[in-house]
């Protein structure tokens, strides 16, 4: 399924969105914030168009951001700006010249900074950029970015009406998840004078599939085995690889740290990460010698082994980030979600606190 939607901010003028609607337009992606990282002058008046004719909303935010913390804190920003609306999708504009004396790897830390901050308040996260640039910064780390691309190229400069579709061996063609391709910035759709931009979305099947498999919920979570077990606690755990070892149907997951930590994890190494043990049901936990008040049995501990790379590189990561409870063993790193900082290393049940 293929649909058509247009993106637009203050200098699209007053917008009669009943015309937009009938027109055919069939989403709407707004500039949510400004350079200034003030709400957007027209977002307001655009999100109530959009809505009271029925049309879902995305919202992007132009980047300016060279630098983690700058990152972070637009994206905190932008949150508060769309706080409360409904919004399914939060699309970072990364292509401004002040990105091409940065390095790509810089860039990456950027965007997956951005991205953390997004998704941990429950939205969902994509990049918008040119071909050239996507070529350019992104091609060659294709492998850090499980998220997907919405991406500019404009095979034709003369007018198009929404009717006209674009030459398909034009379209983009990149190395991850193309959700969508905005192939004109000179679209004329009736209720906007002037030009607009348009984009064919080819993700709006797997949004709806992946919406249906996300598994709700925050804090410490109980879920099951039989009907959770499919379901995505985050872009890459599901709740399956929680379980008990002994098989049993209730799974307790701590899904804020999941989230927050260990998905960073994933990000940041950019390989699989296993999941030795989780949750433990008390009497497992007993089986297997683990300590009276183990972490593991309220569903706040993890033990992982991320493909490639030693435990020590990933205690010493997990510890960066923040998290509380790490313990390296020989094969595996422990970490967990306990309030107080606890650092250690077990070399063949020979522990030594950091």
């Amino acid at each position: 399924m293929i649909i058509k939607g247009i993106d637009v901010a203050k200098w699209n003028g007053i917008i009669d969105w009943k015309k937009v609607k009938k027109s055919g337009v069939e989403f709407v992606i707004l500039k949510a914030i400004d350079k200034s990282l003030e709400k957007e002058a027209a977002f307001e008046r655009n999100y109530a168009g959009a809505k009271d004719e029925g049309l879902p909303v995305d919202v992007y935010n132009y980047s300016y951001a060279t630098t983690i913390q700058k990152a972070v804190g637009d994206a905190n920003r932008l949150v508060e700006a769309i706080e409360g609306k409904e919004i399914d999708r939060v699309w970072l504009d990364i292509e401004d010249v002040c990105y091409r004396t940065l390095g790509n790897g810089n860039i990456k830390e950027i965007v997956l900074a951005y991205k953390r901050v997004i998704e941990k308040n429950g939205y969902l996260f994509g990049v918008y950029t040119g071909l050239s640039f996507y070529n350019e910064h992104f091609r060659g780390y294709n492998f850090f970015y499980d998220f997907p691309f919405w991406i500019a190229r404009y095979p034709k400069t003369s007018v198009m009406e929404l009717g006209d579709m674009p030459d398909a061996s034009k379209k983009p063609s990149i190395v991850n998840d193309l959700w969508g391709w905005q192939y004109t910035s000179n679209g004329r759709i009736p209720g906007i004078s002037g030009a607009v931009d348009i984009s064919l979305l080819y993700g709006i099947e797997k949004l709806d599939k992946k919406n249906e498999t996300i598994a709700t919920g925050t804090g410490i979570v109980e879920y099951s085995l039989k009907k959770d077990g499919e379901k995505f606690i985050s872009n890459n755990f599901k709740v399956k690889e929680f379980r008990c070892k002994d098989g049993s149907d209730i799974i307790k997951i701590d899904v804020d740290f999941v989230k927050e930590y260990l998905q960073t994890i994933r990000d940041y190494f950019g390989v699989p990460v296993t999941i030795n043990s989780a949750y433990r049901t008390e009497a497992y936990n007993k089986k297997v010698g683990g300590a009276s008040n183990s972490y593991h049995m309220k569903g706040q501990a993890f033990d992982i082994v991320v493909k490639g790379k030693q435990p020590e590189a990933v205690a010493m990561f997990a510890k960066q980030i923040g998290v509380k409870g790490v313990i390296r063993y020989n094969t595996f790193t422990h970490i967990d979600s306990r309030e107080n900082r606890y650092h250690a290393i077990n070399n063949n049940g020979k522990v030594t606190v950091l």
